[in-house]
């Protein structure tokens, strides 16, 4: 059972002793499996957010660009009243441009989280297949004797 858990990755942090039953490793495995299966779905979750928010962005300075020159074709023409529209839209779309921003941002440090998480769940399963390897040779020498 352990052989075919060992081509999965799995994250669980614990210091693995020699006491431990097969059962005992098995669990772990699994519990590595499905954490780092786990963190894998979040992960893409949260990239499909950044780039749906990165397209929001953009959209919203396209939108910016077009209020832009309508206020600076207000203010050629002498129309202060529309400029002033335009250029309190346009500080509202800015301002909306920077909670895309900071929320981008904060998905990029969530990303980060969970990269690190994953990768210590992934030497925690390295030390399992470790553990697992010694233990077929210690095996292999008592069967030898």
């Amino acid at each position: 059972m352990i052989d075919k858990l060992l081509g999965r990755r799995k994250h669980l942090p614990s210091s693995t002793t020699h006491s431990e039953t097969e059962n005992e490793i098995t669990e772990r495995f699994e519990k590595a499996n499905f954490e780092i299966q786990k963190l894998e779905i979040d992960k893409e979750h949260v990239e499909r957010r950044i780039y749906k928010l990165c397209q929001g962005r953009g959209k919203l300075e396209e939108i910016l660009k077009r209020i832009r020159a309508r206020e600076e074709e207000s203010r050629l023409k002498g129309r202060e009243a529309q400029m002033q529209k335009s250029a309190n839209l346009a500080s509202s779309y800015e301002r909306e441009i920077g909670k895309h921003d900071d929320e981008i941002n904060g998905r990029e440090d969530t990303l980060e989280n969970l990269d690190r998480e994953q990768k210590k769940w992934d030497l925690e399963l390295e030390r399992l297949r470790d553990v697992e390897k010694m233990a077929q040779r210690l095996a292999a020498e008592v069967q030898k004797k």
